[in-house]
């Protein structure tokens, strides 16, 4: 999974050989520059491509040495889809509206 996001944003999953665009909603990323922010991510759980639609709580924030910013967050869906996000080197602050982040294939 790659995607970059400001707080709403696209991204593409790759299950099965094949590509697949989503959007998400109600995730908010910030970098300490103007330069785009992208995320790569692994995504457990999925058994069909359409589990990967809905809304993904954070279930479990990570950080690195202090003042090295973030470098991931796991969440996980109501079909128990897991994604684990992660920076791709920059410093950044991550966060998902107490509703959820929503994903929705296109």
């Amino acid at each position: 999974m790659r995607l970059a996001v400001g707080g709403s944003g696209e991204g593409t999953l790759i299950f099965r050989g094949w590509q697949y665009t989503f959007s998400v909603e109600n995730m908010t990323l910030s970098g300490m520059d103007n330069n785009p922010i992208e995320l790569d991510g692994t995504v457990y759980n999925l058994q069909q491509i359409g589990d990967f639609e809905g809304v993904f709580k954070p279930t479990q924030v990570e950080k690195i040495q202090s003042g090295e910013g973030l470098t991931g967050m796991w969440a996980r869906n109501e079909k128990g889809v897991v994604a684990h996000v992660r920076s791709t080197g920059q410093e950044l602050k991550m966060q998902i509206n107490p509703t959820g982040a929503k994903v929705t294939l296109k």
